[in-house]
């Protein structure tokens, strides 16, 4: 008896999804829709955070880049006012040490008889004198 029971429930039950096939198959494809979405959505969230990583590895070694190459750069651009600083230094001084060698030839040559003989001793060129 209590077998011929059960065997009534699940003739029942059957019976029942017999009549409701529809709302149990878009339950049963929703049920199986959702938990694939689930499973995806854990892929995609790994994927995601290696993406992020990735990207921050990134940004880091560019910063770390853009440093260098930002204290590379105000090191040369130093370097080379210090450099123009000490060149301008030298033409200068070089400037007024032959501005003074002139006036000192220019001082000496005005009393100078034999300024062409100096001339070419110095330059170390034979002098040939004009016998008149």
């Amino acid at each position: 008896m209590e077998t011929s029971k059960a065997i009534f429930k699940v003739m029942n039950v059957i019976e029942w999804i017999k009549g409701k096939w529809k709302i149990v198959a878009i339950s049963l494809a929703s049920l199986i829709g959702l938990m694939t979405l689930i499973a995806r959505s854990r892929s995609y969230k790994g994927v995601l955070k290696n993406a992020n990583d990735a990207h921050k590895k990134e940004t880091k070694i560019n910063k770390d880049a853009t440093d260098q190459l930002d204290a590379a750069t105000q090191k040369i651009s130093d370097n080379l006012e210090s450099d123009l600083a000490a060149s301008q230094d030298k033409h200068t001084k070089i400037k007024e040490k032959i501005k003074k060698e002139k006036q000192d030839f220019e001082k000496t040559s005005k009393d100078s008889k034999n300024l062409a003989e100096e001339i070419a001793n110095h330059l170390g060129a034979d002098f040939v004198k004009n016998d008149k």
